[in-house]
């Protein structure tokens, strides 16, 4: 852990809102994009990382510094989006006004351009909307592993201690997503 970043922890600890304000900026890109992966909605993403940091805050005076705090912020993020996703899965509703209204998939990601056809943007495309469709099927500790890992560029062990399991359960998690998906972008 840094020393400006411990710092910012015990001042944070303290009642200092701007401190807490500079640990969010530190890893404010981060946890969006991890949100963004869980979810993969605009609006549930904001939603989410509003409440995310709202829990980070509330709990950062229970910080004892035995993790890095990047851990400790993962572990809530992840956590949060588990949960988030097996409400919507009990609640799930689908609005076709809603879609055409707004434009229909419009909050997938879109690979960036890097001069190919239209052709070829368009089976991005379709490869991203497939990755995100396979990402959805795993189980929820594969999918936390594989994004935490492939989007996010983790260790297995700061995975590990994120999740609170074995470097081995990391890796066998990690093993059977990716045989998943394999399987599933085979055509691909």
């Amino acid at each position: 852990m840094e020393r400006r970043e411990a710092i910012l922890i015990k001042r944070s600890q303290q009642g200092s809102q701007q401190a807490f304000e500079e640990l969010v900026a530190m890893y404010d890109r981060r946890i969006t994009a991890l949100i963004y992966h869980f979810l993969h909605d605009t609006e549930d993403v904001k939603d989410a990382y509003q409440e995310i940091f709202l829990r980070a805050f509330q709990g950062i005076p229970g910080f004892k510094f035995k993790s890095e705090f990047s851990s400790w912020l993962y572990k809530i993020a992840v956590n949060f989006c588990i949960n988030y996703l097996k409400k919507q899965k009990r609640y799930q509703t689908f609005s076709l006004d809603e879609q055409l209204r707004e434009g229909g998939d419009f909050w997938k990601v879109v690979l960036p351009d890097s001069g190919k056809t239209p052709e070829d943007e368009y089976l991005n495309f379709e490869l991203q909307d497939h990755i995100n469709q396979i990402l959805a099927q795993l189980s929820a500790r594969q999918r936390s592993v594989f994004i935490l890992k492939h989007y996010q560029g983790l260790k297995l062990a700061e995975i590990a201690e994120i999740l609170d399991c074995q470097v081995g359960t990391v890796k066998n998690y990690l093993f059977r997503a990716v045989l998943k998906m394999r399987d599933a972008l085979e055509k691909y």
